[in-house]
C-alpha cells in the first residue's frame, strides 16, 4: 500500500506542487497499512481512499528546477536570484 500511495502523491505533486503525505483507507473507512500488499487487503474494482495528513511544499528553487525539468526548459538560460525572505 506504501507504493500506492507514493504513487498518488507524486501524481498530485507533478500537477500542483504541493505534496500530500498520505494514508489510505477502504470506502468504508477501513485503514490500510503501508507494509499491506495490495492484493491481500483489496478485492477486485474495490475504491481507494486517499486521506491527507498533512502537506509537504518544497522550497521555491526546488519547484522551479523541478518545472524546468519537467518541461524540458534549460535552467542555465534563465538567471533567478533567490535570496531568503526575513519574517517580522
Amino acid at each position: 500500500m506504501a507504493w500506492l500511495a507514493n504513487q498518488a502523491a507524486e501524481r498530485y505533486f507533478s500537477q500542483h506542487g504541493r505534496r500530500p503525505v498520505l494514508s489510505l483507507t477502504t470506502a468504508d473507512g477501513d485503514s490500510l497499512f503501508q507494509a499491506d500488499p495490495v492484493g491481500h487487503v483489496l478485492s477486485q474494482d474495490e475504491e481507494v481512499v486517499g486521506v491527507v495528513q498533512q502537506w509537504f511544499t518544497p522550497p521555491m528553487l526546488e519547484r522551479y528546477l523541478v518545472a524546468c525539468r519537467t518541461n524540458g526548459a534549460g535552467k542555465e538560460n534563465v538567471w533567478i536570484d533567490f535570496k531568503p525572505s526575513k519574517t517580522i
